[in-house]
């Protein structure tokens, strides 16, 4: 039986890839050390949350992946490798999307039926792509409907829908880290501050709860040495969060708990060129 909307829904989601943090701090080294920082942090907030993990950082890392399910936590994938999904044509993107899947699941042991795309980087392909690859939900995908709450987004060819956590409506599916770290196009991120960070996270927030609908909020283990007082601040976030009636749970969990809207139009594969967005 499927419980009531909440007034609200807030997800954390932690990005597990090795390769940013070789990119950016030269080393993977400590990444198994800030995994286990991430899981103390939920612990401690007794919440649980998802861990978007790229299948190759889980070859490298198996028993990190195998305690995150071990905690309850959900998984998801971040790709097969941290690389753009965008340009690579559906055939392409089902291809590696299914990959993913069957690694991360040999590794941890569990189905594997979500995916948040590497660097945010989805096409008009992506979302026919992950049904090819037996994928049912995504954090989000380029063509999704807008809407506040998660919703089921129709693929001409396909009998059952995309599950679309964070529609149209949040940049960048939500809220996210900052870091020095990352001032390189795409990102050109602000550095890390974190009373700004503070006031938009709470107020963001505080959106979401206005409007009945969902917050992700992002975080890369890999960036908390750099990031002076992130894991205290998310924990005080998820507290805060609890003690006002939002709901923190997996990401899956959500989309069971909730009736899914269904978007009305129909995203057509062979002529997905033409629509315009």
């Amino acid at each position: 039986m499927k419980q009531p909307l909440a007034p609200a829904f807030l997800t954390i989601r932690f990005d597990i890839e090795h390769e940013e943090s070789i990119r950016y701090l030269g080393t993977d080294a400590g990444l198994e050390r800030e995994i286990e920082a991430g899981l103390r942090l939920l612990g401690e907030a007794g919440v649980r949350g998802n861990f978007a993990v790229v299948a190759s950082t889980a070859e490298k890392f198996p028993a990190a992946v195998r305690r995150i399910v071990a905690a309850g936590h959900g998984l998801l994938g971040h790709g097969r490798a941290h690389a753009p999904l965008a340009g690579l044509g559906r055939v392409r993107q089902a291809e590696t999307l299914a990959a993913m899947r069957s690694v991360l699941s040999d590794v941890s042991g569990v189905p594997i039926r979500g995916f948040a795309a590497p660097q945010d980087s989805t096409d008009l392909d992506t979302a026919p792509a992950a049904l090819d690859a037996k994928l049912a939900f995504a954090t989000y995908v380029r063509g999704a409907p807008r809407g506040p709450r998660p919703q089921a987004m129709k693929v001409l060819g396909h009998d059952i829908p995309l599950w679309i956590l964070s529609p149209q409506n949040q940049p960048r599916n939500g809220r996210s880290d900052w870091s020095i770290l990352r001032k390189d196009p795409p990102w050109s991120e602000p550095a890390w501050d974190a009373a700004a960070a503070r006031r938009d996270w709470t107020a963001a927030l505080a959106s979401a709860h206005a409007r009945g609908g969902i917050l992700n909020l992002i975080a890369h283990p890999w960036m908390f040495p750099g990031n002076a007082g992130e894991t205290g601040l998310l924990f005080e976030l998820l507290k805060e969060a609890r003690n006002t009636g939002v709901r923190i749970a997996p990401f899956e969990e959500i989309l069971e708990s909730i009736p899914l809207a269904v978007s009305e139009g129909h995203l057509k594969p062979e002529h997905h060129h033409k629509r315009r967005l």
